[in-house]
């Protein structure tokens, strides 16, 4: 089976949750015994992974000759790289998912924002066969606020790098240690778990938080 998952990756110029999903998806496809490759816009691509491919794809043309060239069974397509699904003669026979990864809100998006990206993922969901959302949450809020039908809810799995080292470990006991570990962006609300733990440090002295990550909200969270 061959599999082109559309969508960014982690590079020294870019990461985030999607980049980490779109890896960690083509590692469990590429485990299955799928062929995979992942089509990003990205120009500083990583080096080449013993399990899938990674090419850089410069437009519609570029994206085509792909197809052309390798003949997906399955085109898996994240956030504005829903585009490509649009990309004529993609053969019948390919299947084609748009995973949405949640919504667009006015809180964190400017009004035109939320109603061009919220329309374009409507129209892209109209053109896939199948529509995936990460959660529960995302389905309900993108279908009552914007009419799209959502298929099936797949959370995204914890990838094999973490489990791998971890199996078998179990914490002996309460430490009252709180990790936070990601990207630090307002719409995260980060800012609210401080907030939070300011309140359970005033009942548990000696409980630590730890938060990991980086991101636009950074300076203010410090």
């Amino acid at each position: 089976m061959k599999v082109c998952i559309l969508g960014p990756v982690d590079t020294s110029s870019y990461y985030g949750g999607v980049a980490s999903f779109d890896e960690g998806l083509a590692n469990g496809l590429a485990v299955l015994g799928a062929d995979v490759l992942i089509c990003t816009e990205q120009k500083d691509v990583p080096n080449a992974d013993d399990r899938f491919s990674v090419k850089t794809v410069e437009g519609m043309l570029s994206f085509l000759k792909i197809v052309r060239e390798m003949r997906p069974d399955m085109i898996i397509a994240s956030l504005a790289y829903g585009k490509y699904l649009f990309t004529p003669w993609i053969p019948k026979r390919c299947l084609t998912v748009y995973y949405l990864h949640g919504f667009f809100n006015e809180a964190h998006y400017s009004r035109w924002k939320v109603l061009a990206g919220s329309m374009f993922q409507k129209l892209v969901c109209a053109r896939s066969n199948v529509v995936v959302a990460n959660s529960a949450f995302t389905a309900r809020i993108n279908s009552s606020q914007w009419g799209i039908d959502v298929d099936s809810v797949i959370s995204p799995g914890v990838s094999d790098a973490y489990i791998q080292p971890n199996a078998g470990l179990r914490s002996e006991g309460a430490n009252k240690r709180v990790l936070y570990l990601g990207r630090l962006h307002e719409a995260k609300h980060v800012d609210v778990l401080l907030k939070a733990f300011a309140i359970v440090s005033r009942k548990i002295p000696e409980a630590t938080l730890c938060i990991a990550g980086d991101g636009p909200h950074s300076s203010k969270l410090k």
